[in-house]
């Protein structure tokens, strides 16, 4: 037994030895590959990209969805998305032919307040180009107070420049079928039948009491 015990502890150590050689050969690579990058690159170096993309692709190597690596200006994000805040322009965004697009605008946003619509297009956010860009939206949360300068291509053709300033917006996790006139959420699709619909775009902390205001406003119509 005591035979036994000691060549488990010898494996034991033989394993972590093997890691430790690894983790070092690792690190080696990285530093090798990051010199010649600071000596052969044509333009300077992103450093702090440098540093969270290897960490990105060690957490991309184990092919599972629900793993992912986040940096801690992700993690600030999904902290406000959590706690119903965040500070920046106040407005839903996805990709469409590449292009940053607005989806819909939140209420009492800064967005709103410059009169940004659905369907426009963020076509440069501080005089760089959105196409193409992974982390735009970054761009556009920030302090409240500060400004960003936004070049907006409307659905009917109308390019202009707007300067907006940041704020702290309520990020809501409910929304209806449409706005109405007074950019509000209606939620009663059919008021003879009593039929309302109400999307619950992720979950937050105030998502329940969203769901009852909904329900209430539905009810009121009704």
């Amino acid at each position: 037994m005591c035979i036994a015990g000691q060549d488990a502890k010898g494996s034991t150590r033989q394993r972590r030895q093997a890691q430790a050689a690894q983790q070092s050969d690792l690190v080696k690579k990285l530093t090798e590959v990051r010199d010649q990058l600071a000596k052969h690159y044509v333009e300077p170096l992103d450093e702090k990209s440098l540093t969270e993309q290897p960490l990105k692709g060690l957490v991309q190597g184990l092919k599972d969805p629900y793993t992912e690596y986040l940096s801690a200006d992700d993690l600030k994000q999904v902290d406000g998305q959590i706690k119903g805040r965040i500070s920046g322009i106040g407005a839903q965004l996805s990709i469409v032919d590449d292009r940053l697009t607005v989806t819909t605008p939140l209420e009492v946003s800064p967005a709103l307040k410059a009169r940004i619509r659905p369907g426009d297009q963020i076509v440069a956010i501080d005089d760089k180009t959105t196409r193409g860009m992974s982390d735009a939206t970054r761009l556009l949360v920030g302090p409240a107070g500060t400004v960003v300068k936004l070049i907006v291509a409307h659905p009917e053709g109308v390019v202009e420049e707007l300067a907006v300033t940041r704020g702290e917006v309520r990020i809501p996790s409910t929304s209806g079928f449409r706005r109405g006139a007074d950019g509000r959420w209606q939620y009663l699709l059919d008021s003879d039948r009593r039929i309302g619909y109400i999307h619950i775009a992720h979950f937050a902390s105030g998502t329940a009491a969203e769901v009852r205001t909904a329900m209430k406003a539905c009810r009121k119509r009704t």
